[in-house]
Order: C-alpha cells, then structure tokens, then sequence
C-alpha cells in the first residue's frame, strides 16, 4: 500500500493505492485543516503506516482568516456622528 499527494492548482488530493490500483482518494483542500501541503524534494514528506489506516505529511500551519478593520456599516456610524 502507498499514499501520493497530488497538486492540483490550488487543490491537493491524497491518493491511497493497493497493488498498482487507485483504492481511495480524499481532497485535502475541502477539509480546511491546513494550509499548501509540501511535496517537494527539500521539505515532503508523506508516510503511511503498516495497517494503512493513518497517514502523515508535511504542510503549512492553517492561517486564521483576515478581517477588516473597519467592520461594515463602521463607515455610516463615523459619517453620521460627524454630521
């Protein structure tokens, strides 16, 4: 049994194969739990262990989603209370 990474665009698919036949296939991108996953030859690294039931690989830490700093409507409330 061996697992692949697959860079698609923007989209990484972790592939499980059994005896040279594709057995499942997961799109890492749709679980949100991470950032780019590195399959490089400096930094990848993908590992599958005996029974095949966990796998490990190397990605980049999930980076909070940004904000604003001015919240909708802020700009309204300003305008008003200047007026």
């Amino acid at each position: 049994m061996t697992a692949k990474i697959i860079n698609k665009g923007s989209t990484f698919y972790l592939e499980i194969w059994k005896a040279s036949m594709l057995d499942s296939s997961y799109n890492l991108t749709d679980f949100d739990l991470h950032g780019e996953v590195y399959f490089d030859k400096n930094f990848g690294s993908i590992a599958l262990d005996p029974e095949g039931q966990k796998v490990a690989f190397v990605a980049e830490k999930k980076r909070p989603k940004s904000q604003p700093f001015f919240k909708p409507g802020a700009y309204f409330i300003l305008q008003s209370a200047f007026s």
